[in-house]
């Protein structure tokens, strides 16, 4: 952990190197996402071509001050390819065999020993699939990224009041570029976008039991301080059906068409990491194809 105007160790990092997981090595082969809020670090590895012996998914949820642990999810090899924080307590993880959005709690105080298990709070269906689809892979942004507390902060408030503008989290929108094989192998591109606030809301589900991930009950949580944010969005209501061995499913006709816009984007360049900030979304083409025929970037304001 590496305070990014020193170039030295955070002096917040009371453990600059934490030791997270063992796995196999290759050169090339491990696919790593890391995402900071307040706190809490989340992390989430993939090893995508150890096909001999395939490593299943990991995420952790680890304090980065302090290096305890808050929580852990293994899945099966390739279920998650990314995740994203909705608000400080709250994260999102795309499942691909399941084709749904996991709404997932964070909130928990760290663990001296060993983290608790990733309690679902509940899934959001994704748009159904043709016959003989195959989901390939899902990806997912939203810039920026909560702030957590004031109390979490590492960055001193005038360095803040600075910015000359800053869009609030909680009113950003989230990207999903869901990858799809047809009948003939041919891979296919949809990008999804929707806000943050739309994910949060509470929704009719259908009760469902939970697929198999390790659920347990969570260490007991600490009273929930209020929100000190100016951008702390509105916190995601448990369903009355969630519990340990049922995960709620809100079914794709009920929350997505009102809420998300779908965009054909075969002819789009999603290996850009970050092409969203705060409500706003950029669509260009891939290099080859603007070197050939030149196009002009689209801009999309979803205020």
């Amino acid at each position: 952990l590496v305070q990014l105007s020193t170039g030295e160790y955070h002096p917040a990092a009371s453990k600059p190197c934490i030791a997270v997981c063992e796995g196999p090595f290759v050169p090339g082969e491990c696919s790593l996402s890391v995402e900071i809020v307040g706190n809490r670090l989340g992390l989430l590895l993939n090893f995508p071509f150890t096909q001999i012996e395939p490593c299943e998914s990991a995420f952790y949820l680890i304090d980065w001050r302090t290096g305890h642990p808050y929580f852990f999810r293994e899945a099966e090899h390739g279920t998650y390819d990314a995740f994203a924080f909705l608000n400080a307590d709250t994260v999102v993880l795309p499942n691909l065999h399941l084709h749904t959005l996991e709404l997932c709690d964070v909130f928990s105080p760290p663990s001296p020993s060993s983290p608790a298990p990733l309690r679902t709070l509940r899934r959001l269906a994704l748009p159904p699939l043709a016959v003989h689809a195959i989901p390939f892979r899902i990806w997912c942004r939203a810039e920026p990224t909560p702030t957590g507390g004031r109390a979490q902060r590492t960055a001193p408030e005038e360095a803040r009041t600075r910015a000359p503008f800053r869009p609030a989290p909680s009113a950003a929108i989230v990207l999903f570029n869901i990858f799809i094989l047809d009948t003939r192998q041919r891979l296919h591109t949809h990008s999804l976008v929707l806000h943050r606030a739309a994910l949060l809301r509470p929704y009719r589900a259908q009760s469902l039991p939970s697929s198999p991930s390790p659920s347990s009950p969570s260490p007991e949580p600490e009273p929930r301080a209020e929100d000190d944010d100016e951008d702390a969005p509105e916190r995601l209501r448990e369903h009355p059906a969630s519990d340990s061995s049922h995960t709620p499913l809100i079914p794709w006709s009920t929350w997505g068409p009102p809420a998300c816009r779908l965009f054909p984007a075969d002819a789009l360049a999603t290996r850009w990491i970050t092409t969203t900030c705060g409500q706003r979304f950029v669509l260009n083409s891939p290099l080859r194809r603007a070197a050939l025929h030149p196009e002009p970037a689209h801009l999309c304001d979803f205020n």
